[in-house]
């Protein structure tokens, strides 16, 4: 069986990027917010 599902984060200070970025690795599709545009690059 193969796993799916669909991950929202809003923040990426130090925990929200480095979890959006395991699960961006994992290949799970990923949207992000953040109030700065720069952290989401």
């Amino acid at each position: 069986m193969a796993a799916s599902a669909a991950v929202g984060l809003i923040g990426l200070a130090v925990m929200g990027r480095n979890l959006a970025l395991n699960v961006e690795r994992r290949g799970f599709p990923i949207a992000l917010y953040n109030r700065t545009y720069a952290r989401t690059q």
